[in-house]
């Protein structure tokens, strides 16, 4: 064997190595990414990381349950949600302190989800938490009737001011919508999607439940 072939050899033996080694690198890499994706410590530091970012604002006490809810003012679900699991059952555990709510839009039903999505962060940009709570309350009811959310907003006790404001902001600068940074970021991708303390909810039925749990923990 030739020094020309020995070198050629170790060389190999180098680049078989070096492949192999980064093929367990990469083999750790992803089963630890998806453990950390599945971790809901990890999941509510991304989204209470997302929610400081983008300037959402959120309903009762910063305390030790935070109940994080992406929902579309258009989706039939999202409406039933919000009558029926969020202002019957959740609203008085808001009020008593026991838990930290935010709710993000996440537009899936259509273009005018989109458009009552930017109107909602124009909403918290310039209102404050009751002008939102009441604007949500509205596009739950009315949005598949009046179809456009600057006459939803309309229907809002909001000052001429705020309102010119509002408006003006979403005709000449809206904000741009969050959909494709919550899907990358948060792995959102349908309506009503529920979190608790990091913990996906599959059922909303069951919402009270994992937030007595998370009270016996």
């Amino acid at each position: 064997m030739t020094k020309r072939h020995y070198r050629f050899l170790i060389i190999i033996g180098i680049i078989l190595i070096l492949l192999i080694a980064f093929g367990i690198y990469k083999l750790f890499s992803n089963e630890q990414e998806k453990k950390e994706s599945k971790d809901p410590d990890v999941i509510l530091e991304k989204q209470n990381n997302f929610i400081k970012e983008h300037n959402y604002l959120s309903e009762g006490k910063d305390n030790s349950i935070h109940v994080i809810a992406f929902t579309d003012y258009r989706c039939p679900h999202c409406a039933d949600y919000h009558k029926n699991i969020k202002n019957k059952i959740l609203q008085s555990y808001i009020d008593n302190g026991t838990i930290q709510y935010t709710e993000m839009q996440y537009p899936v039903m259509d273009k005018t989800s989109k458009k009552y999505e930017q109107m909602s962060l124009i909403v918290q940009k310039y209102g404050n938490l009751p002008d939102y709570k009441q604007f949500s309350d509205k596009a739950y009811q009315s949005s598949s009737v009046d179809n456009d959310p600057v006459k939803t907003l309309k229907r809002l006790n909001l000052n001429d001011e705020d309102e010119k404001k509002m408006i003006d902001t979403y005709k000449d600068n809206p904000p741009k919508s969050n959909k494709s940074d919550i899907k990358s970021e948060l792995k959102v991708v349908s309506t009503p999607t529920i979190f608790v303390n990091g913990k996906y909810i599959k059922d909303t039925n069951i919402l009270e439940d994992a937030i007595k749990q998370e009270q016996s923990n």
